[in-house]
């Protein structure tokens, strides 16, 4: 008894990385007025010699950096709650603040509280367009 193939193997498709680039990050950064902020000495260097400001549930520390595009680091500590919440919590900060002008040639890490997932989107933006606007008062006075 002799057994032939009925009909031909179709050929292979190709696989999901080789359609999609491996860019490394799931989340949107593209039309964000900022860039990430990357590196514990950069993040160091911002908690070192930055101003504080809190409104709300955010607390902004910021420092002036090289001319250009904004670099803002999220963060979302345990105090937040477990790690659902606390993804929430950057997500949502990540979103509003592409959604705000945010200042250009500045260095910033925004620390989020639990009250960050408990408020409205609008309130969310006007907590950290006031944190801005005190960080930006602070700078133009002490230059």
């Amino acid at each position: 008894m002799v057994f032939e193939r009925a009909c031909a193997p179709e050929p292979a498709a190709p696989s999901s990385s080789d359609v999609a680039g491996r860019d490394g990050s799931a989340s949107r950064s593209e039309g964000r007025p900022y860039t990430a902020l990357r590196g514990r000495a950069r993040f160091e260097g911002v908690f070192r010699e930055g101003v504080r400001r809190r409104v709300g549930g955010v607390t902004l520390i910021a420092r002036a950096s090289a001319p250009g595009p904004s670099r803002v680091g999220v963060i979302a500590g345990r105090r937040v709650g477990t790690a659902v919440e606390r993804n929430r919590a950057r997500r949502r900060l990540r979103e509003a603040l592409a959604a705000l002008p945010v200042p250009q040639g500045m260095d910033c890490v925004v620390v989020a509280a639990a009250e960050v997932n408990e408020v409205g989107f609008d309130r969310l933006q006007r907590w950290l367009t006031e944190a801005f606007e005190a960080i930006t008062e602070t700078e133009e006075s002490t230059s």
